[in-house]
């Protein structure tokens, strides 16, 4: 009975190791697009109706940055427990 819930274990921690390394992909691939709506909705929230385009372009570059940080870290740890299991 303890070695069925070892395997069931192992097969959970495998699904979840795979999902995190997809979700991870998905923000390293589609950061442009996650970078440019979280950059919108920061500016048109925070803003008084116009800023200088180089603070957009700071801006829009950081969220860009931090989302494919995000993503690469997701995608390296899901992607080790998945294989390392």
């Amino acid at each position: 009975m303890n070695s069925s819930f070892e395997k069931n274990k192992y097969f959970i921690l495998k699904i979840i190791s795979l999902i995190a390394a997809l979700i991870g992909v998905y923000y390293l691939l589609n950061s442009p697009e996650l970078g440019l709506k979280s950059t919108t909705i920061y500016m048109s929230n925070n803003t008084s109706g116009s800023i200088a385009t180089s603070t957009y372009s700071v801006f829009l570059e950081s969220s860009i940055i931090s989302y494919r940080i995000f993503g690469g870290i997701l995608t390296f740890v899901g992607g080790y427990f998945f294989l390392k299991h």
